[in-house]
Parts: structure tokens; sequence; C-alpha cells
């Protein structure tokens, strides 16, 4: 996930960081009413991941178990 220490690199905050990845991707794409972020109604796709990325966004990068369409696809190990 180069990608998200490049938007470290350049200023943001982890936080920042995530809602560009989710909340921000999805309204480009003009999802934005139904995905990126979780709410009722919308559609989610989760991931867990071991450690907090607020405090080191490497964290994201050890993905401990994805959550699609309601479904466990990738189990915790």
């Amino acid at each position: 996930m180069a990608e998200l220490q490049r938007m470290l690199d350049f200023g943001m905050t982890p936080m920042q960081i995530i809602v560009a990845a989710t909340h921000n991707a999805a309204a480009v794409v003009n999802r934005g009413s139904e995905i990126g972020t979780l709410e009722v109604e919308k559609q989610a796709d989760i991931i867990v991941v071991n450690g907090d990325p607020l405090q080191d966004i490497e964290a994201m990068e050890h993905v401990a178990l994805v959550m699609k369409n309601g479904e466990i696809v990738i189990p915790a190990e």
C-alpha cells in the first residue's frame, strides 16, 4: 500500500487517508449514496486489520478479516 504511505508523506493524517480511500473514492465515481461509509441502507465491504491505522497507517497492510456482501471471505488466522 505504497499509495497510503505517499499520502502520509505528503502531509495527510491517517484519518484523512482512510476517508480519501473510502468516502471520497465513492464520491468520485458518483456512488457516494450507495457505498463509501458505514451507514444503514448502504452496501459495505469491511476489513479488519491488526493494529490501529490511526496510529500507524501501515496497519492497513495487515488484514485479518474481509467481509464482502455480509460474508467472511478471508478469515482471521
